[in-house]
């Protein structure tokens, strides 16, 4: 049964975007699969096999897949999945449709495609926009697609728990976890060796990325570390692994915890690499992975997915090391990428879009989207692949970076329709830290007051 947000909720958070784009509408029809003609047979990705005694012959349908992966980043794999998947399914027809703008973009065009009643029948949901999105928009729960699949106790047991729950929200499967990434740590080891660092032993706690920064910063005069701070992706890992968090759910609202001792202690740490020690370089995204590459620069927190290009634009050799922890503590990332939802409002899409999402997960489409982007093979059966398993002989960061996901966490993201005006007020506060301008305690105190204000619109 397809799943809709109370009006008052929804509209709340759809109500500055609309009236922007100048649309009105409500919510539109329940796209219940089980009121619609019989379900198209599942087929098993694996096997090919599809049984049609229990659907009888299967009517051609067509449905879009709204997607962020441009010509540069998945956009030829997209090509290659669609064709492959053409070949298996006649019946079926996919029409990819590139979204601009990555994650926030695909939102903003959902939001007006639901407002005219014709939203895709397969989306890619970031991770961050996962609760926005179940919160905010009708979707038909992946979970209902599974309960009507015969193959689907089989299909689960390839995917470890952890990633699962990267896609249930509000107790149920609303989305099948799909592309994933996990922040990992890539250093420099030429510049490990100068400073008489051993490059096979690199840093696994936060104390030793702190006295290894130290040590490049005294005897090369470059810096030790870079974190991506723009978009709170890494910084949120650190809070997370120091038994902190971003936001609790209190009462059934979104209340900010980065301000609590964890998060101070974390910034606290950032601020004195950054200004004191000078061991930290604060800079943009673009600019610090430059660094990174020019040698000035020994340590880089970034996603897995850079590897190629890091590994490929650089004069030096580039290694890879496990996310760092805190000295005692469990190691917990947030995982970036997107979960596939199923949007449609059409009764007669939903089996179809399983039918797809499905395919995306099976071992044969996850090693061309995996070659060609860098994501994880989430499945556990990787190595059944030999496909998979060639690429990741040959990419040790991916088989490295797969040991994490294990650690993998839901991205914290507040809830409401100002979700993206409370993560820029973090990003501000951030800056404020980072730049020597406020302390650790005072810009996060402030800025959990101001997102307090902003949630409270939503109440």
């Amino acid at each position: 049964m397809a799943r809709c947000a109370p009006l008052y909720r929804r509209w709340a958070g759809l109500l500055a975007l609309l009236l922007l784009l100048g649309l009105g509408s409500a919510c539109t029809s329940d796209p219940d699969p089980g009121n619609s003609s019989p379900l198209r047979a599942f087929t098993n990705p694996e096997t090919g096999h599809r049984p049609t005694a229990e659907a009888g012959e299967a009517k051609p349908v067509r449905i879009e897949y709204w997607h962020v992966n441009g010509e540069n980043f998945g956009g030829p794999a997209i090509e290659k999945l669609v064709r492959a998947f053409h070949g298996r399914h006649p019946d079926i027809t996919v029409e990819a449709v590139f979204q601009p703008g990555s994650y926030q973009g695909l939102m903003q065009n959902l939001q007006a495609s639901i407002a005219a009643g014709t939203p895709p029948a397969v989306a890619q949901i970031g991770f961050n926009y996962l609760d926005y999105a179940v919160e905010n928009v009708p979707f038909v729960p992946v979970e209902e697609m599974l309960k009507r699949d015969p193959d689907s106790e089989t299909f689960l047991r390839s995917f470890p728990a952890s990633v699962l729950n990267l896609g249930r929200r509000q107790g149920t499967l609303a989305g099948f976890p799909y592309s994933i990434s996990v922040p990992i740590l890539y250093y420099n080891a030429d510049l490990f060796s100068r400073a008489g660092l051993d490059p096979d032993r690199p840093p696994r706690t936060w104390s030793e990325v702190r006295a290894f920064s130290r040590e490049i910063k005294q005897k090369t005069d470059q810096y030790g570390l870079f974190v991506e701070d723009v978009a709170n992706w890494a910084i949120d890992a650190m809070v997370l692994s120091n038994d902190g968090a971003i936001y609790r759910n209190v009462g059934g609202r979104t209340e900010p915890a980065f301000q609590e001792a964890s998060g101070i202690a974390v910034y606290q740490m950032l601020q004195e690499m950054a200004l004191r020690e000078k061991t930290l370089f604060h800079a943009t995204q673009k600019e610090g992975q430059q660094a990174f590459l020019d040698g000035k620069v020994a340590m880089i927190v970034q996603t897995v997915g850079l590897y190629r290009f890091l590994t490929a634009s650089s004069a030096f050799e580039v290694r890879t090391a496990l996310f760092p922890v805190f000295d005692g503590k469990p190691r917990k990332v947030p995982a970036g990428g997107n979960a596939l939802m199923i949007l449609t409002q059409n009764p007669n899409e939903p089996a179809a879009a399983w039918e797809w999402i499905r395919f995306l997960n099976s071992p044969e489409a996850l090693a061309i989207w995996v070659e060609e982007t860098g994501y994880l093979p989430h499945r556990d059966d990787w190595a059944d692949s030999p496909a998979l398993r060639s690429i990741l002989e040959e990419r040790p960061a991916l088989k490295l970076a797969r040991q994490q996901l294990a650690d993998v966490v839901s991205w914290p993201s507040f809830s409401g329709g100002n979700s993206l005006e409370a993560e820029q007020i973090r990003i501000e506060a951030t800056e404020a830290i980072l730049s020597g301008k406020k302390s650790p305690s005072s810009a996060l105190e402030a800025a959990s007051e101001k997102i307090r204000r902003l949630t409270a619109q939503f109440r």
